[in-house]
């Protein structure tokens, strides 16, 4: 869903929260340190940009694994943005940032995960800047309850910014990862992608089999993640899945003519890629088999 919020609103909600106790502080201990790119020293608590996150984290929803990638890495257009402020607008697919007088504008990227990911790089592809243009790029840290600053841009196609978070560090308890992009620059750009690196994402391998032992070619599997694209089994019953993350998840082989027992299989995921896993299946047929040694109706066929 898609919010627009003023900066003027954002402030009044900082001033509401801090006269109730609500509020969160940031110090510039915790803002990337002087003497980045374009920033003539200043952190975004100097710069003034940093006002208008002080108060608590987004924590909404609840947890769904369907929602989970299975990827390693996650691309959004900057049209995708969760957030914004008044003078960022949609410009195709991307996002423009057009700051009056070098107002304060931000937006923000929520990305699907899980509660305990951990947040490798940040890649933000950036057009049409101006002269003068740049930006400051954050995550929301679960661990410090507050925004992470990362570093500053002011390179005309983008830059790669490190989280280097730890289980959970940048995840919120519903497994949302929240991005924001900053400015108070009067030079205008784009944002064209956001690209975040899940670090702890492992495969899970094995073969499909029908109760004979024999391998089961062209079986579906499937996760109960949000799988990118589709795995069929090849003609050894091999299959692999990528970008798993930790945690238990469910495991199911779909192949017309079969049915699988269990119908899902419970995989945990620790640290590691599994391998050998075994997905077995019968035939639902109810007709006579040729050449079947337990059909015991075969000798009519004699």
């Amino acid at each position: 869903m898609k919010l627009t919020f003023q900066v003027i609103a954002a402030g009044i909600l900082l001033i509401a929260l801090s006269a109730c106790g609500g509020g969160r502080s940031t110090d510039t201990a915790a803002s990337p340190a002087s003497g980045l790119p374009g920033t003539a020293g200043l952190s975004p608590d100097a710069a003034g940009l940093d006002g208008i996150f002080r108060a608590a984290l987004p924590d909404e929803e609840f947890f769904l694994a369907a929602r989970t990638p299975a990827v390693s890495n996650l691309t959004q257009a900057g049209d995708d943005f969760w957030e914004k402020s008044a003078n960022v607008s949609e410009n195709g697919a991307s996002l423009a940032f057009n700051p009056p007088g070098g107002s304060n504008e931000y937006a923000i990227w929520r990305f699907n995960g899980t509660p305990a990911d951990s947040i490798g790089m940040i890649d933000l592809a950036l057009g049409n800047a101006a002269a003068g243009a740049g930006c400051w790029v954050g995550i929301a840290n679960y661990g410090t309850g507050r925004w992470q600053w990362l570093g500053y841009s002011d390179e005309a196609a983008g830059d790669q910014f490190a989280a280097a978070g730890s289980a959970g560090e940048h995840s919120s308890p519903s497994g949302f990862i929240y991005v924001a992009v900053l400015t108070d620059q009067a030079a205008g750009f784009d944002v064209e992608l956001v690209t975040i690196e899940y670090l702890e994402r492992y495969d899970i391998s094995g073969t499909v089999l029908d109760y004979g032992g024999q391998p089961l070619a062209g079986a579906l599997v499937t996760t109960n993640l949000a799988d990118p694209q589709p795995v069929i089994s090849d003609n050894a019953g091999q299959f692999s899945l990528s970008g798993i993350p930790n945690g238990s998840w469910a495991v199911m082989a779909t192949l017309g003519g079969y049915a699988f027992d269990p119908v899902a299989t419970m995989v945990n995921v620790d640290n590691a890629d599994i391998e050998g896993l075994i997905l077995r299946g019968a035939p639902t047929t109810s007709e006579l088999l040729d050449g079947d040694p337990f059909e015991p109706n075969n000798n009519l066929l004699d």
